[in-house]
């Protein structure tokens, strides 16, 4: 899953930092924007052994950019065998957290990522997928017990790595975050997803088709 998120960012004008550490760890700092992530792979858990580890290497690969305490999120990929309500409540306490970085999780199980896979092989064009209507019908219909499904992780990451939804428009030099401007053909759609807690996707996503087959 690292590869594939790594693919993402790299697409997206990241640079990576690390290219000596190990697989489970990647570092991005944006070309233009003072904007920094750590990807870090976990499986089953995250551990508080984990967020020191991450801290740490991310303090030695880029604490050199005086902005990186400011501007950096945690992004972590977390494969489970099954997803639970406990597993979720974790994952947004966690979340919530408010030391150390800005903390996204992304919980999967192997069967997602590779559906996942299917659907985005190379990670390149995500935007594009995200902002067809097809692909939003198929998340509609998309349901799933304790496992994510292909849709809802695709849509997850995006919740995760706004930049994926949005054309860009660069600004001084303040964190690419705070810049996001979507165009106007993506507008609507991204307007409905953004307003749109990822803890209640499935429930929303339920009211949009009662709705539209209203």
């Amino acid at each position: 899953m690292i590869d594939f998120i790594n693919k993402i960012f790299l697409s997206n004008g990241y640079g990576k930092e690390d290219s000596d550490s190990p697989s489970r760890y990647s570092y991005f700092s944006h070309s233009e924007f003072k904007d920094f992530w750590i990807v870090k792979s976990c499986r089953s858990q995250v551990s508080a052994k984990d967020l020191v580890e991450a801290r740490e290497k991310a303090k030695s690969i880029l604490g050199n950019y005086k902005e990186f305490e400011k501007n950096a999120s945690l992004l972590i990929l977390l494969c489970v065998d099954e997803v639970s309500d406990q597993l979720i409540d974790k994952v947004i306490k966690l979340e919530e957290d408010p030391f150390d970085f800005k903390k996204y999780v992304v919980v999967y199980t192997e069967s997602d990522k590779e559906e996942l896979l299917k659907i985005a092989p190379d990670g390149e064009l995500l935007s594009t997928l995200l902002m067809n209507i097809q692909t939003f019908e198929e998340l509609k219909k998309e349901e799933c017990q304790t496992r994510i499904g292909p849709y809802h992780l695709l849509y997850s990451l995006a919740h995760k790595l706004p930049f994926l939804m949005m054309e860009v428009t660069p600004v001084g030099s303040q964190a690419l975050r705070d810049y996001f401007i979507p165009s106007d053909k993506n507008k609507p759609l991204y307007e409905w997803f953004k307003a749109v807690d990822e803890n209640t996707l499935d429930a929303a996503i339920r009211r949009e088709a009662e709705q539209n087959n209203g």
